[in-house]
């Protein structure tokens, strides 16, 4: 492993002790990575199964360059054992983040503190020029569960800042139904209205803690998320625009591992200027009903527990329970003079 402060240079070698040595992920690592993920969530006793159509989603990323932004850790026999991927999020006016996610199968944990370092020395760098005095943070995730995982973290300086909470209730056809204001209009999803969603997304998610705005190439590639069904999508209209939205998603993957279909109400956003006025759940009640319809057992939904719009209360009086947590946690980078502070 490079020594903290020397800048990683794709095709230069780290090696391990044990034979591991770092790599730049490549488009022909499809089947070994999605191994690699199969392994390790079922090592940490993740609550999801990432597909391989998901992870050839997220190697397409209209953000995300291989060849500097990931590493992969392959040992003696050409296996992949650990991986760490960064998105560098950078917007002028607001703050400068790096998230990082890793990988790190059994006996192999020493390699996510290498992944670490390496995330930590690529994001001084990269974020060395932005000239302002904004906050500069690395931030991950992980599940409450993955208790290895989160000690790594923290003993490499991460806090946990955050906690987020998956709940769930049984997909019922007979869920009560809003009346909403009158001049809006509630419909299934249309392409139509993408860039209109995609407005009032920015809108919507800008007093949401951690939301960065997206752009519209990022958001166009949510869209065409291997888990996303848009069939299955509700929008709010008024006067002309989208005021209100609900797309949802199904990930089959996980049917067998929770024991149950569902659909998952993926991303909820409602104008400031429409809040408190049932169209968040009218849109969850319609989304449940359809999601009873397509003969999905349940329905899901991921919240901030903290969230200031008071989601997680609306959540529960829809019958939504608590099922799992997992949590963000953050470092901070700081940048003193030619040469960043360890």
């Amino acid at each position: 492993m490079a020594s903290v402060g020397q800048r990683y240079a794709p095709g230069m070698d780290r090696d391990d002790p044990g034979g591991v040595t770092w790599r730049p992920l490549g488009q022909d690592d499809l089947e070994a990575l999605f191994a690699l993920y199969e392994r390790w969530e079922t090592e940490v006793d993740q609550s999801y199964r990432t597909s391989r159509a998901e992870l050839e989603h997220e190697m397409a990323e209209p953000d995300t360059d291989l060849a500097t932004d990931t590493l992969v850790a392959v040992d003696a026999h050409g296996a992949l054992v650990a991986s760490v991927w960064l998105r560098i999020r950078s917007r002028p006016g607001l703050k400068h983040r790096v998230d990082v996610m890793t990988t790190a199968i059994d006996g192999y944990g020493h390699l996510e503190i290498e992944a670490l370092e390496w995330a930590h020395e690529e994001a001084q760098t990269r974020l060395r020029d932005a000239n302002d005095q904004l906050p500069r943070v690395i931030r991950g995730f992980a599940e409450t569960t993955a208790t290895s995982k989160l000690a790594r973290y923290e003993s490499f300086g991460f806090e946990i800042v955050r906690y987020f909470v998956d709940m769930a209730r049984p997909a019922d056809a007979n869920v009560g139904a809003e009346t909403i204001p009158a001049g809006v209009e509630s419909v299934a999803w249309d392409d139509r209205w993408a860039r209109s969603t995609f407005d009032t997304e920015v809108e919507a998610f800008a007093d949401h803690w951690g939301v960065l705005p997206p752009t519209w190439e990022e958001f166009q590639h949510r869209l065409a998320w291997p888990g996303s069904r848009l069939d299955l999508s509700f929008l709010a209209i008024a006067d002309g625009q989208v005021v209100s939205y609900c797309l949802n998603g199904v990930y089959p993957q996980d049917f067998e591992l929770r024991g149950r279909s569902q659909g998952w109400i993926e991303t909820l956003g409602t104008l400031r200027a429409w809040r408190k006025q049932g169209l968040a759940s009218a849109l969850v009640n319609e989304s449940i009903r359809r999601f009873a319809t397509e003969g999905l057992e349940y329905a899901a939904i991921g919240v901030d527990a903290a969230n200031p719009t008071g989601a997680f209360g609306l959540y529960e009086r829809l019958g939504f329970v608590e099922e799992t947590k997992s949590v963000a946690l953050m470092k901070s980078i700081e940048m003193t003079g030619d040469r960043p502070a360890i």
